[in-house]
């Protein structure tokens, strides 16, 4: 058996945790790099990112660490997005009273 590398999260979206490359041994650590990329289930197409350096070698004794830059952030809300799930409307009686604005014209 394998692990999958692409799990679904939620209906709208699924998460890539490929390889990118082949790991790399160092004396005292082992690194694995993964995508980390999510896309949108309909339209699976590749994000307007980038990923970003992760640092060469871990600064600690820890055990295991784990690294994950903006890129993986930035993926998973823009496939969130492209869904139509990151919509929300805000209607003037969900904003509090004493709050400096009011969502009409006459507030500008």
């Amino acid at each position: 058996r394998t692990l999958p590398d692409i799990i679904p999260v939620g209906k709208d979206a699924e998460l890539d945790f490929s390889l990118v490359s082949n790991p790399l041994f160092h004396p005292t650590v082992i690194e694995i790099p993964l995508s980390g990329t999510f896309y949108e289930i309909a339209h699976k197409t590749p994000p307007p990112y980038s990923p970003t350096q992760l640092p060469d070698e871990p600064s600690t004794n820890d055990m295991v660490q784990a690294y994950f830059s903006e890129y993986v952030v930035n993926t998973a809300s823009y496939a969130f997005y492209k869904a139509g799930k990151m919509q929300v409307a805000v209607t003037n009686s969900e904003i509090p009273p004493s709050a400096p604005i009011n969502l009409n014209t006459s507030s500008w």
